[in-house]
């Protein structure tokens, strides 16, 4: 029996501060606090576990390396647990988008909460054969 993997790329929306030059009167510069919205990618790959057990993997981003845990996904919704060493999980919940899109978001307690966006493309697990 083939076992079917997944392979997961999306971005991560998330509003940080920034600091910016601003005129003010009577003074030449300024500094200003805003807030802009910045993205980054992320990646990862999600396989069977051990009988039972359902789906997990791994993942990066510019965070570093982390687990993908409680992976659930069928036609309309999509949802996984990551988890970084060290740190509280971050919880991802899904529904299905135009096309291969899924739109969701994140939260965790360390972290906050914010947007994200992925495609999962199902793969043989002889993708992973060279």
């Amino acid at each position: 029996m083939k076992k079917q993997i997944y392979l997961i790329q999306g971005i991560i929306f998330q509003e940080n501060p920034v600091l910016k030059l601003a005129n003010k009167q009577d003074v030449e510069f300024a500094l200003e606090i805003a807030i802009a919205m910045m993205f980054t990618m992320f990646h990862g790959i999600v396989g069977p576990l051990n009988e039972g057990e359902g789906f997990g993997g791994q993942m990066h981003d510019r965070w570093g390396d982390s687990l993908i845990v409680d992976f659930k996904i069928n036609e309309d919704e999509l949802e996984f647990t990551k988890k970084y060493e060290k740190r509280p999980p971050i919880f991802y919940s899904f529904k299905k988008g135009k096309g291969d899109v899924w739109i969701g978001g994140w939260h965790g307690p360390d972290c906050g909460n914010g947007k994200c966006k992925c495609v999962v493309v199902s793969a043989d697990e002889a993708f992973l054969v060279p």
